[in-house]
């Protein structure tokens, strides 16, 4: 296993284990046997996971060459996904654009989702949003995604609530 905390990482060669990340920025272009875990700023990747993704992030970037062997689930800001994911995606971002393949699911909770002409997705997607999912006319899916409009609800622990209901 490798353990990281820094500014800045790159790992570039082979992890027979997983990877804990606490940086700023990690990249990766290696091969790792294991998971990734990691608590940065961005992370960007290009190389293959053979297992899982967990990612607590502002940016996420998986180019073409990035490949994951089972699940991606990440709590991001920003997220591009261009690579290939073996399983299911789990997002909670504001922004997230899928232009690579997704052999499972996605579930997915933000603003915006947006699914571009070179995506393909083999199961089912939900998305709980601010807006509807933009999908490209030409994207490969399982099936036409389904769409809940984010509910905003009152915030009772707020003290202020409280004051405005008086007033």
């Amino acid at each position: 296993d490798v353990y990281l905390f820094s500014q800045d990482a790159s790992v570039g060669g082979h992890v027979t284990g997983d990877i804990i990340a606490f940086s700023q920025i990690l990249h990766v272009s290696g091969t790792i046997d294991g998971n990734v875990r990691a608590f940065t700023n961005t992370l960007s990747m290009s190389g293959n996971v053979t297992r899982n993704v967990l990612t607590f992030n502002e940016i996420v970037n998986l180019d073409t060459s990035s490949k994951i062997g089972g699940s991606l689930t990440a709590f991001a800001h920003n997220l591009y996904m261009d690579g290939g994911i073996g399983r299911n995606v789990l997002l909670f971002a504001q922004d997230s654009t899928i232009a690579g393949t997704v052999d499972g699911e996605i579930s997915a909770k933000g603003e915006n989702l947006r699914i571009n002409g070179s995506a393909k997705v083999g199961g089912p997607i939900k998305f709980e949003g601010k807006n509807p999912p933009d999908v490209a006319s030409d994207a490969k899916l399982a099936s036409a995604p389904i769409f809940k409009k984010m509910q905003h609800k009152p915030e009772y622990a707020e003290g202020s609530y409280f004051v405005w209901q008086v007033i």
